[in-house]
């Protein structure tokens, strides 16, 4: 902890030092190189202990008091050089103030424009390199997500992958605050921020999960409006899932009865087999758990999730097109036809 807190303080430093730099345009030409390289390691190692909320109350318990005292010098040092506040301090945590989010903000976006240009320069060498930050939701079986990985790592060894996964939600505010490059999710209920672009890959349709004792598990089909006085396992409030649904009984004429909610489907599913409900459930979840004593019923009315890749409007990285464009691909069929030594930025 006490070495990552110091590489926040003298980042800061670093780039405080090289403002007055370029003030005066005293940059030592010679040593160019390596000095953009230290600008963009200091701005990371700030980002990386920011994100990770290492200078949290948590972060504070894992280092020593003297030292713990010692980085809160430091800081108030950089404070004052900077003119602003980047932190509020008491007994017990210290927090980003609104200038401090601020500076994260953009710092991502640095680091990002300075990895979209290297991906440029990469691209005009006739290389495939770089690192991509992507979000992803739990279900994405209806695109083959795992043999998609697969073959886009096959195709472009050269691109690292860093996985996030989280909700919908989480990863839309994710992409707007540039911790993530791109993200396989759901389209939301409601419209999609226009800061974003979401391209549609594939769909879940959604079916209902009955154990095998109920009188519906012998049906092939149900109607929504006959669900009326049963017991649900939900999906977590602020998904996607949970929106559609629930939306879904509302149209049916009643407010479904939730006894809990599970964002995990196998212990839905478990739970539907011990009796405790019924459980909406994409249809590629019965296939790839398949639980004794549980019976799929097909709704009338469907009820579809649309699921699909986004990326920022403003995003100039050949490689977030790259894995746009190999998406794409992917889902219609045509990956083969894809030239494996072009970046997606070049395709017609």
């Amino acid at each position: 902890m006490a070495s990552c807190f110091a590489g926040l303080v003298h980042g800061g430093a670093f780039w405080c030092q090289r403002y007055r730099e370029i003030r005066s345009w005293r940059w030592n030409c010679s040593a160019y190189e390596h000095q953009r390289a230290s600008a963009t390691e200091a701005v990371q190692r700030i980002v990386e202990i920011v994100v990770v909320r290492l200078i949290t109350s948590d972060g504070r318990r894992s280092c020593r008091r003297c030292d713990y005292v010692q980085r809160l010098q430091q800081i108030a040092k950089l404070e004052k050089e900077l003119g602003v506040t980047l932190f509020v301090r008491n007994a017990h945590t210290v927090t980003l103030t609104e200038p401090g989010k601020e500076f994260v903000l953009r710092a991502k976006e640095i680091l990002q424009s300075v990895s979209a240009l290297q991906a440029e320069m990469n691209r005009f060498a006739g290389l495939r390199k770089g690192k991509l930050n992507v979000g992803v939701i739990t279900s994405l079986q209806c695109i083959n997500f795992g043999g998609m990985l697969s073959t886009f790592f096959t195709r472009y060894p050269g691109i690292d992958m860093n996985i996030v996964q989280s909700g919908t939600y989480d990863l839309i505010k994710q992409l707007n605050e540039h911790s993530l490059d791109v993200a396989f999710m759901n389209r939301p209920v409601s419209r999609l921020p226009s800061t974003l672009q979401f391209h549609k890959l594939g769909e879940d349709r959604y079916s209902l999960a009955v154990p095998k004792t109920h009188p519906l598990s012998r049906r092939e089909y149900v109607s929504l409006r006959e669900l009326k006085n049963e017991r649900f396992i939900f999906h977590q409030t602020g998904q996607v899932a949970f929106e559609l649904c629930r939306n879904a009984c509302r149209n049916a004429g009643f407010e479904p009865h939730i006894v809990c909610h599970s964002e995990n489907p196998t212990i839905g599913l478990y739970m539907v087999q011990g009796g405790l409900g019924l459980a909406f459930l994409p249809t590629e979840e019965f296939e790839h758990h398949r639980i004794d004593n549980i019976a799929e019923v097909k709704i009338i009315e469907p009820i579809i999730k649309e699921v699909g890749i986004a990326w920022r409007q403003d995003s100039s990285s050949p490689l977030v097109d790259t894995i746009v464009q190999f998406s794409r691909s992917w889902v219609d069929g045509s990956v083969d036809d894809l030239p494996a030594q072009e970046t997606a930025a070049q395709l017609p």
